[in-house]
């Protein structure tokens, strides 16, 4: 499946959310910096800073792997 998440962007209070793309491609959009967009690829990892509201967008089918703080989070519900 390709396209924009089930949500609006998510964050995570709690640490770092460290992400790795496995196969496909996928873009992560920081709220701080919208126009400064990541497109990942298979072998690629970015992190996603403690308290930095995000959003990733699949470009082709793929698979990530996320290695998300917790307990908390939050996310914004699609409009």
């Amino acid at each position: 499946v390709t396209g924009d998440t089930p949500h609006n962007g998510e964050v995570h209070p709690d640490g770092d959310e460290i992400l790795y793309v496995i196969s496909g491609k996928l873009r992560v959009i920081g709220e701080s910096d919208p126009n400064a967009a990541v497109d990942l690829g298979p072998g690629d990892a970015c992190i996603d800073r403690k308290g930095e509201w995000h959003r990733i967008t699949m470009l082709e089918p793929s698979q990530l792997l996320h290695i998300t703080p917790g307990p908390r989070g939050d996310f914004r519900p699609l409009r």
